[in-house]
């Protein structure tokens, strides 16, 4: 199992849900994996949290980078261009990663992404206690 899919294992099984709600985002259920095609093109999302009127997207990755955000915010808005997921639900995307920069991180809020970092046998959002999570739709 690779360390990617260990965090992913992680906020699945009891991380993500407790941190979420810590933020004002109530969610009842996780999935992993997420797949589908847009465009013509394959896509994947590795964590789905949601509830009836939320769901947030989250991009898992060892060392996340600014083409991973990139990646993640386009994907968050081409599923709620067009996909039922999104329909009729708050949308929020999130990264989680075991290593970032402190540039990354601060770009992936600074366009409305929940930053969650794993240290040790734990996550925890990073972002300020003021942060306001960008709606996707």
């Amino acid at each position: 199992m690779t360390d990617e899919e260990i965090l992913g294992n992680r906020l699945v099984e009891g991380d993500l849900l407790p941190l979420l709600k810590q933020r004002g985002i109530d969610l009842r259920s996780t999935a992993r994996r997420m797949t589908g095609e847009l465009d013509g093109e394959r896509y994947a999302i590795e964590i789905v949290a949601g509830s009836a009127s939320e769901v947030v997207l989250v991009e898992v990755r060892l060392r996340l980078r600014s083409s991973d955000v990139n990646r993640l915010l386009r994907k968050v808005s081409d599923l709620c261009d067009s996909s039922g997921v999104c329909r009729g639900r708050r949308v929020y995307g999130a990264v989680a990663c075991y290593r970032s920069t402190r540039a990354v991180r601060r770009r992936a809020e600074r366009r409305g992404l929940f930053v969650v970092r794993a240290t040790g046998n734990r996550a925890r959002i990073v972002n300020a206690p003021e942060f306001k999570p960008r709606v996707f739709s």
